[in-house]
């Protein structure tokens, strides 16, 4: 685990709650149309993640450093989040697919 850097802690300090409230949401609508439009469906209680899951999973990795935040080239947090959660959705999908197929239930669809 990464430790994040004092300047990016200072930055996100000045975020105020009710801001942080307002990317949460806006984060979480937007991991769900990420979720719908790519068409996932859960098949297994691995697979099972929603939009909240990768909001709280974006913002803690923010915060823990391990997603690393350039506020002076992007200054809206709330940019750098979307990428960080779409990078997360893709990388659990990848990883979903991956087990269905070397997983013990594997299984050919016919469609």
């Amino acid at each position: 685990m990464a430790v994040i850097d004092s300047q990016t802690f200072e930055q996100l300090k000045l975020i105020s709650e009710k801001e942080w409230g307002l990317i949460f949401k806006e984060l979480v609508i937007y991991s769900e149309l990420r979720l719908t439009k790519i068409g996932f469906v859960p098949r297994t209680e691995k697979d099972v993640k929603n939009g909240e899951d990768f909001a709280n999973d974006a913002i803690e990795k923010l915060f823990n450093g391990d997603r690393a935040w350039d506020f002076i080239r992007f200054p809206n947090v709330l940019i750098h989040l979307k990428g960080v959660a779409k990078s997360l959705i893709w990388s659990h999908i990848k990883c979903c697919i991956d087990l269905e197929i070397t997983g013990p239930y594997y299984a050919v669809s016919s469609v």
